[in-house]
C-alpha cells in the first residue's frame, strides 16, 4: 500500500515510529494525514478566493 501513497503523506507516516504499529493502525494513520492534507489545501484555496 505504501507505493502508492502520495509523497506528501510518505513524508508524515515517515515521521511515525513504524515498529509499534500494526498494518491496520498504520493505513488509518496514512488515512487521517491525507485528510488533514486535503483539508488544508481546500482551506489555501478559500483564503485566496476570498481574501
Amino acid at each position: 500500500f505504501y507505493k502508492g501513497l502520495k509523497p506528501r503523506v510518505k513524508d508524515k507516516l515517515i515521521k511515525e515510529n513504524q515498529y509499534t504499529l500494526t498494518l491496520n493502525a498504520y493505513i488509518n494513520k496514512a488515512i487521517i494525514i491525507n485528510n488533514r492534507i486535503f483539508e488544508k489545501i481546500i482551506k489555501n484555496k478559500e483564503v485566496y478566493r476570498n481574501p
